[in-house]
């Protein structure tokens, strides 16, 4: 077909289709011409394997639902109590009795002295409150936080028939430094630094935080402003981990809090004027090792609560030693065996002496 005719056709779109397709033709050997020159990687790096040895809790914990703590979320809301950001993301309920006052947990329809509170192991509910007050577990002291859902006294121990929170601090994905300063309405003003130092096999991470607000807001029914609910709230927590191996961490924690607060009083009783001061010790000393006979976890520590309500001081002291071992064999079964040992001492008035009680608990699972 020659171009004169395809001018003069009554078919101009065959023309234009062949003009196309030569087009194509010629881009394609060109591209081809080019693939000639290209020359591929032909060496190879053989990595060596790596065997992780480890049984994740949530084979134990058939029926339970295991939900983790956004990290952005924790993050954005550092400057929160930990009942209020659990409220957000998770199925639970809080009971609260103001800000700043006391907050108590609910799963499952249980009450909160049903739901127990680990922090790294140790469990920190309060012995002569009956729970632990949400109120006073800044979110900013936490690197990781995991909320069990179901019945796992058997796992956690006594007191977790509705559920369990367990509390991280010392994770290796710490910032080298946070500073984070607050300003808010109805004088409230929070303050933090966090930092994280990695020397050699040694890891030191720590937070210092401030929390202070007037709660001076208006009461709708009144129109006025509330009067005695000012509270304030500092901490600090030093982590210390040395890894002998990957397999192999050794874990120093150290907490200390203290929170002053003029309980807030009724709308019936607006003259109230009682106040409390809950002030805390907890140390924490743990051993890991990881390796095809099981993991075993290891370790003990010193939990100190004072709560003073109106001047009238309670006082608990506590000793604590625990081992956990897990294995697996065949591929096919997992066994869990355990045991805990608490030394209470109690430094109350009321019971007009210093009461002493031992508490062993001794688990297995497969």
């Amino acid at each position: 077909m020659s171009e004169g005719y395809c001018l003069h056709t009554s078919l101009p779109y065959a023309c234009r289709n062949a003009k196309s397709m030569l087009l194509r033709l010629g881009i394609l050997f060109f591209t081809l011409h080019l693939t000639g020159t290209v020359q591929a990687q032909i060496d190879s790096v053989v990595l060596t394997p790596v065997v992780i040895y480890g049984i994740p809790e949530e084979k134990y914990l058939a029926g339970s639902k295991i939900e983790r703590l956004d990290s952005a979320l924790g993050n954005i809301y550092s400057s929160n109590h930990l009942g209020e950001i659990l409220s957000f993301q998770f199925p639970v309920y809080f009971r609260n009795y103001g800000n700043g006052m006391l907050s108590g947990i609910s799963m499952r329809g249980t009450s909160p002295q049903h739901t127990a509170v680990l922090w790294n192991g140790i469990n920190i509910n309060s012995f002569s409150l009956g729970q632990a007050d949400f109120s006073i577990l800044p979110a900013v002291a936490f690197d990781e936080v995991k909320v069990y859902i179901g019945g796992g006294s058997s796992h956690f121990g006594s007191g977790a028939f509705g559920g369990a929170v367990l509390l991280q601090t010392g994770s290796d994905e710490n910032p080298l430094i946070s500073i984070k300063q607050e300003v808010g309405s109805f004088g409230r003003y929070f303050s933090s630094i966090k930092t994280s130092l990695h020397k050699g096999a040694f890891t030191f991470s720590t937070s210092l935080y401030h929390l202070r607000s007037k709660n001076n807001f208006i009461i709708h029914k009144t129109g006025e402003r509330q009067q005695h609910a000012e509270f304030l709230q500092q901490g600090f927590v030093q982590s210390i981990r040395y890894n002998f191996s990957s397999t192999r961490l050794l874990q120093l924690d150290y907490w200390v809090h203290s929170a002053d607060r003029e309980i807030q009083p009724t709308t019936g009783n607006p003259s109230g004027e009682d106040e409390q001061q809950d002030r805390s010790q907890r140390l924490s000393i743990s051993y890991k090792q990881n390796n095809r006979f099981g993991l075993l976890k290891t370790g003990g520590g010193v939990v100190n609560d004072e709560i003073v309500f109106n001047g009238n001081p309670s006082n608990v002291l506590r000793w604590i030693a625990f081992a956990n071992h897990q294995y697996s064999f065949s591929n096919r079964w997992n066994i869990q065996t355990s045991i805990d040992w608490n030394h209470i001492i109690g430094k109350i008035k009321e019971y007009g002496q210093e009461p002493k009680e031992d508490r062993v608990d001794i688990g297995a699972t497969l």
